[in-house]
């Protein structure tokens, strides 16, 4: 069925031929000049922002404790031990 339609619109699978390219107008290409503008736009600003943001979580943080995250790799400790779970109903404790 799919190879009826297509070759219906020309193309055959047994004759070797060069693709020919596709051609935009000016006015497509100016829109895509364009839309990549601003697309090359959004993502410096995208990380300009995750820069900053970066800046201003790593300024508040107080480096000078040795059981932070940041420095040295291990994850931080708790402060309080986990609950307690009491068993479910029907099993021995």
């Amino acid at each position: 069925m799919a190879w009826a339609c297509i070759s219906e619109l020309g193309f055959n699978m047994t004759e070797a031929s060069t693709p020919v390219p596709f051609q935009r107008s000016v006015e497509e290409l100016a829109a895509q000049k364009k839309r990549n503008i601003w697309l090359a736009f959004a993502l410096v600003a995208f990380v300009v922002l995750v820069g900053v943001s970066s800046a201003i979580r790593v300024q508040s943080v107080d480096f000078s404790k040795s059981d932070g995250f940041y420095l040295d790799g291990k994850a931080q400790t708790r402060k309080a031990p986990p609950p307690v779970l009491d068993a479910p109903v029907g099993q021995p404790e």
